[in-house]
C-alpha cells in the first residue's frame, strides 16, 4: 500500500514537471516569435504605413473637436437611453 502511494506521488511529480516544462518552452517560443515578427515589421514596413506617416494633417482640422454628425448621434443615443 505504501509503495503504491510513493509510486503515484513520483508519477504525479513527473507529470507536473513535464507539464511545466512544456508550458515554459511554448511561452518561450511564443515570445521569440513575437519579437521576431516585431523586428521584421520594423525592418520592412508596409507601403501604406509609410505613406500615412509622411502625410501632414491640414492646420484647419482641429484634432480635439468632434464632428457635428458624431455629436448629433451621441445626443440622440443619450436621449433614447433616457426615454427608456
Amino acid at each position: 500500500m505504501n509503495d503504491e502511494i510513493i509510486n503515484l506521488l513520483f508519477e504525479s511529480a513527473n507529470l507536473l514537471a513535464v507539464g511545466m516544462i512544456v508550458v515554459f518552452v511554448f511561452l518561450s517560443v511564443l515570445i521569440g516569435a513575437v519579437k521576431l515578427m516585431s523586428a521584421f515589421i520594423q525592418k520592412f514596413p508596409e507601403p501604406s504605413m509609410l505613406e500615412s506617416s509622411n502625410k501632414i494633417m491640414p492646420a484647419s482640422q482641429d484634432t480635439n473637436s468632434v464632428s457635428p454628425d458624431v455629436a448629433a448621434a451621441i445626443s440622440a443615443a443619450i436621449h433614447q437611453y433616457r426615454q427608456k
